[in-house]
């Protein structure tokens, strides 16, 4: 119980410290770089998720490269983020090729930019991806996850890291107007501002979907023991949403379109169902055996 109550203190104290963390930094970087505020308390949240779990682990008394995910050796974990990228490279375009069956989304017409710069957009799909999959996997499948599963069980590190990596996906920080004067008050405001998605019943598909990919990734960990696959497999998804954005675009007013969320085009009720699928055949392959 204290470890869960300890978990959502952690929760809570990210959100609440990274707009308060990010407001001095902004001071420092206003002179030197021109960068809007909401995007560096993203990446201020992402920077305390990262040293808050690592500090959740000394807690609960078990920080070792280990409970973070990486206690195996290079050539074993190297192998795993390689098939896992794989895994996640296909996972993502076959779900492509069925919204491209059912004409939610088409080939765009031009394809020109792509071509020509077809070098570089894979060069940032797979940059993009595994930083990414990296500090997403370290924080959820990582540090959270070993603590939980270490204190409490399966069930409660799965259920809460997946619910949690699922909800951390809806915190919009909204942009500032232009010539706001970043200040305390500001840093207090933007949080909950960042809210407002949770109000809005279109989120469930999207959210339902996050939360199947949480609940996948974090059965690849107890298998594994490890997240070498799991970063692959976020990774490859990640890439192949950048690279095949390049090539294809959404259809408004289709047929289909209930397939897909609002929010993000890709991803919706067909990739909720598609990825129960696949965690349900990973569970049946991996946590039924006699």
């Amino acid at each position: 119980m204290r470890t869960v109550v300890s978990f959502f203190i952690l929760v809570f104290l990210i959100l609440t410290l990274s707009p308060l963390l990010a407001y001095p930094i902004h001071l420092v970087l206003e002179n030197f770089v021109d960068f809007s505020f909401h995007k560096l308390v993203k990446y201020t949240t992402l920077v305390c998720g990262l040293i808050f779990s690592g500090l959740y682990l000394k807690y609960n008394h078990i920080y070792s490269r280990e409970s973070f995910g990486f206690g195996v050796q290079k050539q074993v974990f190297l192998k795993d983020l390689f098939r896992g990228l794989l895994a996640g490279l296909v996972l993502l375009g076959l779900l492509k090729i069925f919204l491209l069956l059912f004409g939610v989304h088409q080939i765009r017409p031009n394809l020109e930019y792509f071509w020509s710069n077809l070098l570089l957009i894979f060069i940032k799909g797979i940059l993009t991806g595994l930083a990414v999959g990296l500090v997403e996997e370290t924080i959820f499948r990582g540090a959270l996850f070993s603590s939980l599963y270490k204190k409490t069980s399966a069930i409660l590190a799965v259920s809460l890291t997946s619910l949690l990596y699922a909800a951390v996906h809806f915190l919009k920080y909204r942009e500032m107007p232009e010539g706001t004067e970043i200040t305390w008050n500001i840093a207090l405001e933007i949080l909950p501002n960042a809210l407002f998605r949770f109000s809005d019943p279109n989120i469930i598909d999207y959210f339902l979907t996050l939360l199947v990919l949480g609940i996948l990734l974090s059965m690849i960990r107890l298998h594994k023991g490890n997240i070498a696959m799991c970063i692959g497999v976020h990774a490859g998804i990640v890439m192949a949403m950048k690279v095949t954005g390049r090539i294809t675009e959404y259809v408004p007013d289709n047929n289909f379109n209930f397939l897909v969320s609002k929010y993000e085009h890709t991803l919706g009720y067909l990739s909720f169902f598609w990825l129960l699928i696949l965690a349900i055949i990973y569970w049946r392959k991996f946590f039924t055996r006699t």
